[in-house]
């Protein structure tokens, strides 16, 4: 077992990009009260397709505000839809894996980002994950072409 992995595996995580987020919960005196693999699937696909950040990114906080959104009533497929949006954006803007990426937790938080449309001023981009999903504006989701052009998948894991 290397470092990282020892590392994840004291944390409770599943992810790098986690571990960050698992030691400034620790530090501040906060448990880790859910294990990584107990989310509920339909949030487990979505984190998977959240773009990743610079910086922590704690998963226990997203989904503590996810959890309020479909307790509000919102889909879960607005969400995913609201994801697909804000990954091109960023990708249009060369700002993924950036410290400009919101975390989750503010981006399915009361404030509703997830509701933003995200303008990329006619820049286009193709993103090169064909299992990415990724929402083009003016384009049909499309699931049954997985070679064609800026395609959405409303099921990252199948």
């Amino acid at each position: 077992m290397n470092l990282l992995a020892s590392i994840r595996a004291s944390l409770g995580v599943k992810h790098n990009r986690e571990i960050l987020g698992a030691i400034a919960a620790l530090q501040a005196g906060q448990k880790r009260t859910r294990p990584t693999g107990e989310y509920p699937q339909d949030f487990e696909r979505i984190w998977v397709s959240y773009p990743e950040r610079e910086g922590p990114n704690p998963k226990q906080l997203a989904f503590k505000a996810w959890r309020a959104r479909i307790k509000e009533g919102v889909k879960p497929e607005d969400l995913v839809a609201g994801v697909d949006r804000y990954r091109y954006y960023l990708a249009t803007q060369d700002k993924e894996g950036t410290e400009f990426v919101m975390m989750a937790s503010t981006f399915f938080g009361a404030g509703e980002r997830w509701k933003d449309e995200y303008k990329t001023n006619g820049k286009t981009k193709r993103i090169t994950d064909k299992n990415a999903p990724v929402y083009v504006p003016g384009v049909p989701t499309q699931t049954d072409e997985p070679d064609g052009p800026f395609i959405s998948f409303i099921n990252p894991l199948r």
